[in-house]
C-alpha cells in the first residue's frame, strides 16, 4: 500500500523528534542513523528516504528543538499577568531544576553548543539563528533599558543562562550544581532590575 503525504511527513517528524532528543542527550557523535530510527519504531533502511544525510537530519533536529523551547517561552510568557516580570520568569524557568535536568528535552544551545561550533553549512547557520530567536526574546521584554543597551543585555542573558546551564550539568553533584544555577539566577536578576529608565543614561523621555 502506498503511503499517503501526511503519513510521509509524519514519519519524518517522528524521526526529527527522535533524533532532537537523542542528540541534545547524547551528542550528535553519540548518535548514529541506526539508533535515530530504532527510537522512531523505523527501519535503519527507511532513513534515506527522508534525508540526504545524517547532517540533513540534524540540521531539522536542531531547528524543531529551539521552536520548542521558543513554544515553552511563549506559554511563560503568556501567563505573566504583570508584563514586568517576564524576564523574572524566563530565567528562573532556563535555570529551574527540571531544565538542568532533562537535557534530551531541553534547550539545544546548551546541551549542543560545542559540538555545533565545529560543523559548518546548515547545522551550523540554523543553530545562530536559534540563538538569536533566544537573544529576540528578551531583547524585547527587557524594560528600563534604553535600545542601545538593551541588545547588549539580552546577549549577556542568554550567554549567562547557556554558560550556567553547561556547567551546572558538568557539577560533581546536585548541590554543587543548584549553587550555580541559583548564583546566575540572582545575579542577573540584581542586574537587570538595577537598570531603570531614570538611571539609563541617553534614556528617552
Amino acid at each position: 500500500m502506498r503511503r499517503t503525504k501526511q503519513q510521509t511527513a509524519e514519519t519524518k517528524q517522528q524521526i526529527i523528534k527522535s533524533a532532537s532528543a537523542l542528540f541534545r542527550e547524547r551528542g550528535v557523535d553519540g548518535v548514529s542513523v541506526a539508533e535515530v530510527m530504532d527510537k522512531a519504531g523505523l527501519t535503519h533502511g527507511g532513513f534515506y528516504k527522508h534525508f540526504e544525510s545524517k547532517e540533513a537530519l540534524l540540521t531539522e533536529a536542531i531547528a524543531d528543538a529551539f521552536a520548542n523551547s521558543m513554544c515553552a517561552w511563549e506559554e511563560t510568557i503568556a501567563k505573566q499577568d504583570d508584563y514586568s516580570l517576564t524576564v523574572q520568569a524566563l530565567i528562573n524557568l532556563y535555570l529551574s531544576e527540571n531544565h538542568l535536568k532533562d537535557t534530551a528535552l531541553g534547550c539545544p544551545a546548551a546541551a549542543l553548543g560545542t559540538e555545533i561550533a565545529r560543523h559548518t553549512g546548515g547545522s551550523k547557520k540554523c543553530f545562530a539563528e536559534g540563538v538569536k530567536g533566544m537573544i529576540g526574546v528578551f531583547d524585547k521584554h527587557l524594560e528600563g533599558i534604553n535600545a542601545s543597551e538593551r541588545k547588549d543585555f539580552a546577549v549577556t542573558t542568554v550567554a549567562c543562562l547557556v554558560g550556567t546551564l553547561m556547567i551546572a550539568r558538568c557539577a560533581e553533584n546536585d548541590k554543587t550544581a543548584q549553587s550555580y544555577t541559583e548564583a546566575s539566577n540572582k545575579t542577573l536578576l540584581r542586574l537587570l532590575s538595577s537598570r531603570n529608565p531614570g538611571e539609563v543614561e541617553g534614556a528617552e523621555h
